[in-house]
């Protein structure tokens, strides 16, 4: 698990992640199988957030 977090913390450091669409449960595998497709340009993430708040 540290890896995966290393991971993206790298990730989320280096590009820039501009959309995360959660898709329905069982759209690529089993009902109940929850999926993200996420969004990335290759340039540096901003210094600071643009948002303050995450919306589920």
């Amino acid at each position: 698990m540290k890896q995966e977090r290393q991971f993206a913390k790298k990730l989320l450091e280096t590009t820039y992640l501009y959309t995360d669409l959660r898709l329905l449960t069982g759209i690529f595998y089993v009902n109940g199988v929850k999926a993200n497709v996420l969004f990335f340009e290759a340039k540096p993430a901003a210094k600071e957030s643009w948002t303050k708040e995450v919306w589920i």
